[in-house]
């Protein structure tokens, strides 16, 4: 593939992360109000659970800065533009999901354990830094100006 026929890849625009954010807040929602409905038991969400989410998010965050500035061949730099891509939908879909449950949380304090809203604030942190750490990676490398896509 020559430079001139490869198409333009651009990031993640910042409507399609609000728009995971809010599809998954409002799936979460209808979730909660379904098993308050029902009489579901709400499942805990542990707190090691949130601890690993929280060193995966701080994992691509470092990933994220060791890439910055360096130049890549035009495969690699794809790659490397697709995870963080990945990393912010998913961020996006994590943040509206836990914003929603810990906001849930608040309204119905009785019902749900305490360790359940300190997970998902967890959670809801390392998911922000998962999207900074996807932004970051989509601007972090550049493609070799004599890449021959070998």
């Amino acid at each position: 593939m020559t430079r001139q026929n490869r198409k333009k890849i651009e990031a993640t625009k910042w409507t399609w992360a609000l728009f995971a954010a809010v599809f998954t807040a409002g799936v979460v929602e209808v979730w909660q109000q379904a098993s308050l409905a029902w009489d579901w038991q709400i499942p805990r969400f542990p707190l090691p659970a949130a601890i690993v989410i929280f060193l995966v998010a701080a994992a691509a965050l470092v990933f994220s800065l060791l890439l910055r500035r360096r130049t890549f061949f035009y495969t690699h730099a794809v790659t490397i533009l697709a995870i963080g891509k990945t990393f912010v939908i998913a961020g996006s879909a994590l943040f509206g999901g836990y914003f929603v449950l810990a906001a849930h949380n608040l309204r119905i304090e009785a019902a749900i354990p305490r360790e359940t809203l300190g997970s998902a604030v967890i959670a809801g942190i390392a998911a922000a830094i998962l999207i900074v750490a996807g932004y970051r990676l989509q601007y972090a490398c550049r493609i070799r100006k004599n890449d021959s896509d070998a």
